[in-house]
Parts: structure tokens; C-alpha cells; sequence
């Protein structure tokens, strides 16, 4: 069903991309402001930290705005700042997590054996990361950039049982990170991209681990 809606939106961006006549723009600055919307999905985890992770799905949806300085020397770099909801978090084993609280190992036996499923962290951010891009050539392009991003939202639960418990009250609200990753731009106004972004505060408060995210979308600039 994600790959079908996936194949859906990029089908819809290819249509507005044929569609358009003109670019939205605006001069400022000595240079030229665009914008647009974008999408992607997310696979999402955790890094550092002594327990093992794993990746769980998620999304983002967001605006862009992009400047290009009119200064031929500077023609080929661009900063681009976003606004994003991101769905992020990862997994970890029951029995791990529960090894970690005892600070001890822990072994599985008899209805312990429940605990060999996994603890899906859903977190979800409002992420501001400012992308200082490189364009290679008029199809491809670089970029690299610092993120801050604000939980609103931070849930756990055993993967296959309902109910979710709150993790508000051990979750740090802000998160400072980096990313970076590369574009292809298709059309003027369709591009497709990848970025992986690596955040360096911890998720939790007296935990060591921290967001890590790798994202494939895609963007329309209006």
C-alpha cells in the first residue's frame, strides 16, 4: 500500500510539472526566492547507544524555500531552509531494554519468552533544516546542512500488542542535528532526493541513544 501511494504522489508531481507554464519566483536579496512542497519517506532509527536497533517505517510532509544568489560565482549554490513533520523513532528488543533498566543480562524462559518481540518508538518532529546545496550540473546537486528539530509527539509500544505508553516526560524536546544528502532534479519542477540526518542529542533523558533518519521522496517547486 506505501509503495502504491508512493508511486501515486509521484505521478501527481510528474503531472503539475508538466502542467506548469511558469515558475513561481521572487527577486530579493540580489537573487531569486523559490519555494515548494515535499514529501519522503523515512526509515528511522536510532544510533549510538549499547543497545542494538532497528529501522521502523515513517514519513515526512513539508514546505521549502530555496535562494540562488544572481552573482555568476555563486550561480551554482543555493540555501534552501524546510519546515517538515517528520514520524521518526526505531526499535529495540523487549529483552534488551528490559537488560538495560536491570543492568544485568537477562535471559528468556518460560512466558519470558514474550519478551523476545520488539519495542516500537513512534517520535514525531517538526524539523527545521537549513540545506546549503552545490549544483553539479542542471540535473544534479548536492547538499549538506544543520537541523533542529522539536518533538510533539513521543509513543512506545511491544510490536503486535495494542496500547502505547507515553514517553513525553523522558524525551528531550528539542533535538540539533546534521544532514546531507543529493537531488535529482527531473524537470525544473519535479526533483527526487535522498538525505540521511544524524542527530547528536539524546532521544531520552538518562539513555544514550539518538535519532538517525534516512529519507527518500521527492519535491514541486511552484
Amino acid at each position: 500500500m506505501k509503495r502504491q501511494i508512493l508511486a501515486m504522489a509521484m505521478s501527481l508531481l510528474l503531472s503539475f510539472g508538466a502542467m506548469a507554464q511558469g515558475k513561481l519566483q521572487f527577486k530579493a536579496f540580489d537573487g531569486t526566492i523559490t519555494g515548494g512542497v515535499k514529501f519522503a519517506m523515512n526509515l528511522p532509527h536510532f544510533w549510538c547507544g549499547s543497545l542494538s536497533h532497528g529501522f521502523r517505517n515513517g514519513g515526512q510532509v513539508g514546505v521549502f524555500v530555496e535562494y540562488r544568489s544572481s552573482k555568476p560565482e555563486l550561480s551554482k549554490w543555493s540555501i534552501a531552509p524546510e519546515l517538515l513533520f517528520s514520524s521518526q523513532g526505531g526499535k529495540f528488543k523487549v529483552s534488551e531494554a528490559v537488560a538495560k533498566v536491570l543492568g544485568q543480562k537477562f535471559e528468556l524462559q518460560g512466558m519470558a519468552s514474550a519478551l523476545n518481540k520488539e519495542l516500537v518508538v513512534t517520535a514525531n518532529y517538526i524539523n527545521i533544516p537549513i540545506m546549503l546545496k552545490y549544483r553539479f550540473s542542471p540535473f544534479f546537486s548536492v547538499e549538506a546542512g544543520p537541523q533542529v528539530g522539536f518533538n510533539v509527539y513521543n509513543k512506545v509500544k511491544i510490536d503486535g500488542v495494542d496500547g502505547n505508553i507515553d514517553l513525553d516526560k523522558v524525551s528531550h524536546t528539542v533535538d540539533v542535528g546534521l544532514g546531507a544528502g543529493a537531488t535529482y532534479y527531473l524537470t525544473d519542477y519535479v526533483m527526487f532526493h535522498i538525505r540521511y540526518n544524524m542527530d547528536f542529542i539524546n532521544t531520552y533523558k538518562h539513555i544514550d541513544d539518538k535519532n538517525g533518519n534516512i529519507q527518500v521522496g521527492a519535491a514541486y517547486r511552484f
